[in-house]
């Protein structure tokens, strides 16, 4: 294992128990620059695989936060089910370095996006699951599939209110979209995704935010399944909230859940870097 060292002005990379790799004093590093205390790092990697672990669910870390295949085979290696990535390219490069079980958060459209999904799933070995919230989203991925002969599983994003930027409102309408996608071949739906956002920074706030979005989750997998719609997957547990929603599962609450996916608590900064 490798980790950094601040030693006066000089920044140390060592492995442990072993020898001094690199000497370099902090005003020969080129900025912007970022250092990471691995030691700490592996201790939040730690921390999200315990609380998924205890809860009984997966843990699929997003991983747009670092974008690096190399933390994220750490993440894969202390359990993690897979990773999530934020776009088809990150997608690609994740891919390339070796790690096939991808779902890609957000959704998309456009010629050049669905030429790099053509890309990425004609190699069989890799297992892309692709979120979407609408059904124009959905008949160009079908037209790919097609082309390459594969069936694509598919996850509908679900709107649980604070940023509003994508999703199909939870419930009926997204039981009316889960109807739809079902018909077409190319695509399989699996599930359902949210992601939590706009809750207050106290645990008041995130404690209900994760029970509040828990919940529309939840109730809107009982309503897809009782008109007969099998999805497997309910997806949820942002950075923030993820604590709260492992809790109140391992406490019996929303057996539904199946998965959680945060992200920027694996480098514990506040905001993205």
């Amino acid at each position: 294992m490798h980790r950094t060292e601040k030693q006066s002005n000089v920044c140390r990379t060592v492995t442990a128990g072993g020898p001094t790799l690199n000497n370099m004093p902090y005003e020969y590093l080129d900025t912007p620059c970022v250092l990471l205390d691995l030691n700490q790092l592996d201790a939040n990697i730690s921390e999200m695989t315990h609380w998924a672990s205890d809860a009984g669910i997966s843990l699929r870390p997003h991983t747009k936060v670092h974008q690096s295949a190399w933390i994220a085979q750490r993440q894969l290696e202390a359990g993690a089910c897979g990773i999530e990535v934020g776009t088809l390219d990150q997608a690609e490069v994740m891919a390339r370095e070796g790690i096939h079980d991808i779902v890609v958060g957000h959704p998309f459209y456009g010629r050049h996006k669905l030429e790099t999904l053509r890309r990425i799933i004609s190699n069989p070995v890799n297992d892309v699951t692709l979120v979407v919230d609408m059904m124009e989203q959905a008949d160009g991925i079908v037209e790919v599939a097609k082309q390459v002969n594969r069936t694509v599983p598919v996850l509908l994003k679900i709107d649980t209110g604070g940023s509003r930027r994508y999703g199909v409102p939870p419930g009926a309408p997204a039981v009316r979209v889960a109807s739809e996608l079902c018909k077409l071949e190319g695509i399989r739906l699996v599930g359902i995704y949210g992601h939590e956002q706009g809750a207050k920074n106290t645990d008041e706030g995130l404690a209900a935010k994760a029970s509040e979005d828990a919940s529309l989750l939840c109730e809107t997998a009982r309503a897809m399944r009782d008109v007969g719609i099998g999805i497997e997957h309910v997806s949820v547990g942002a950075s923030p909230t993820f604590r709260w929603t492992c809790k109140f599962i391992k406490e019996g609450r929303f057996p539904e859940i199946t998965e959680i996916h945060p992200g920027n608590c694996v480098i514990g900064d506040i905001g993205y870097m």
